[in-house]
């Protein structure tokens, strides 16, 4: 029986730190890959730990198709600093651009741990768990070996695999790529399954655990509606107890209407409505290239390659300037978060003050 004590070996972590884990929406894998990085670092009294190969995070469970994608995404959110093979946790969650749970505040932590700090069942406690542990009695302990080994002399030999004789080199997993095709019916084209990975990659992401059933359903919509259709119904149930659950009956209704994008309701504020502003102007893309440069000596290199590696200056039309953009995501984070800043770095190019808006290029950029 397993009865690790405070005397073993163990992660000293600060109680900010670990409180800041708990409330923060990472994914499940986003987080076996921190908890893996913390044990080989903190835990082994080093400020970074060595991880020779990516391949090598599927031994907690992370699946190898989607390593890489987890791995750049806690870079950008600064949760974790990765040089080579060497990663390092970032210690200062105020730089971490991660959502909270909205029901947390430190106000209420501080109570739960008051709370527990004045209880002084300890001994009381302790004597119960005791009497518990002890209530197993032998005869029972004895019959329970007794069934496994009769179980265990019932069972066909098999031959044991690499590492069950004593190399260590870890077994091969199906990637969860192959797990999603599975799913998906032979005469899916090659764009839907393109289209099932990138979302299930955005949902474990952005919205929670990704589940078999999720799974499933994500590949049963992608053969009716496009990648953008999807992730809208996602942003429309964001902030729900269960954000699928909400989007499936969004992309229900959908179905059952015939309805598209961008006839279920009306644009947001920061999406050109007009007429297709293609082809880009000169001029326009001119314009971006230096706001671009600018962009790029103030923000980190991470955050510039997630966000404007694949945006385009197409036009200026009345007071506002059009970017193009490769999908509604960044189109919502650009507009949602930096709008004020991209106007002004804009209206410093341009030497007067301009709006923006921006333009979903659809695979044109």
């Amino acid at each position: 029986m397993a009865n690790p004590q405070p005397t073993d070996a163990h992660i000293r972590i600060a109680h900010s730190i670990e409180e800041q884990l708990m409330v923060s929406l990472f994914s499940e894998q986003q987080r076996r890959i921190l908890d893996l990085i913390l044990r080989l670092s903190w835990g082994c009294g080093k400020k970074y730990a060595i991880i020779p190969k990516q391949s090598d995070f599927q031994i907690v469970g992370v699946g190898e198709s989607h390593i890489k994608a987890h791995l750049q995404w806690l870079v950008t959110s600064r949760v974790i600093i990765r040089e080579g093979q060497a990663y390092a946790f970032n210690k200062d969650f105020d730089q971490w651009h991660v959502s909270r749970s909205l029901v947390y505040t430190p106000e209420k932590m501080s109570d739960l741990v008051r709370i527990n700090l004045a209880n002084n069942d300890d001994e009381e406690l302790t004597e119960n768990v005791r009497k518990v542990t002890e209530s197993v009695s032998s005869k029972e302990l004895t019959e329970n070996v007794r069934v496994t080994k009769k179980v265990t002399s019932e069972l066909p030999k098999r031959e044991l695999l690499g590492y069950q004789k004593g190399n260590f080199s870890i077994p091969e997993l199906a990637s969860s790529k192959e797990s999603i095709k599975e799913n998906i019916n032979t005469t899916s084209s090659k764009d839907i399954d393109n289209t099932v990975i990138e979302i299930c990659d955005i949902y474990e992401n952005s919205v929670g655990e990704l589940t078999t059933k999720i799974k499933q359903q994500i590949t049963k919509y992608a053969n009716n509606f496009d990648k953008d259709t999807i992730l809208k119904a996602l942003r429309l149930s964001s902030g729900k107890d269960d954000p699928w659950f909400y989007a499936e009956g969004i992309l229900k209704q959908w179905q059952e209407n015939g309805t598209t994008l961008f006839t279920v309701e009306k644009l947001p504020r920061h999406l050109w409505s007009g007429a297709c502003p293609l082809p880009p102007d000169d001029s326009a893309k001119s314009i971006w290239r230096e706001s671009l440069i600018k962009i790029q000596s103030e923000i980190n290199s991470n955050n510039y390659r997630t966000w404007f590696d694949k945006t385009l200056g197409i036009r200026r039309v009345n007071s506002d300037f059009i970017i193009g953009v490769p999908n509604t995501f960044v189109a919502d984070y650009l507009g949602n978060n930096q709008s004020n800043y991209l106007e002004g770095v804009l209206s410093t190019v341009l030497g007067e003050h301009t709006g923006i808006k921006f333009y979903v290029m659809q695979g044109e950029l």
